[in-house]
């Protein structure tokens, strides 16, 4: 505010990170996470880090339809599917 900055978006973010059934993510340095901002909604895999220095790792983000209804059911999906 004593910079002069309004709020353009009044929106809230949520990061749901799931573990696999079949290997520890964390274990591996890599994480699976469903991406809510604002309405939107994307899935996204980050692989291990390629190096200490840089932490560049890969990373596959697939947009999703917008929605909460949109997320539920992907999170249910993945739940079947034995993450937690």
């Amino acid at each position: 505010l004593d910079w002069g900055a309004t709020l353009t978006q009044d929106r809230v973010d949520v990061d749901l990170y799931f573990q696999a059934p079949d290997r520890d993510l964390k274990a591996t340095d890599e994480a699976f996470r469903l991406r809510r901002t604002g309405p939107k909604n994307a899935l996204t895999y980050k692989g291990p880090r390629r190096d200490a220095e840089t932490k560049t790792r890969p990373e596959i983000e697939v947009p999703l339809a917008d929605g909460d209804a949109v997320a539920a059911d992907m999170e249910r999906l993945l739940v079947s599917l034995g993450y937690k």
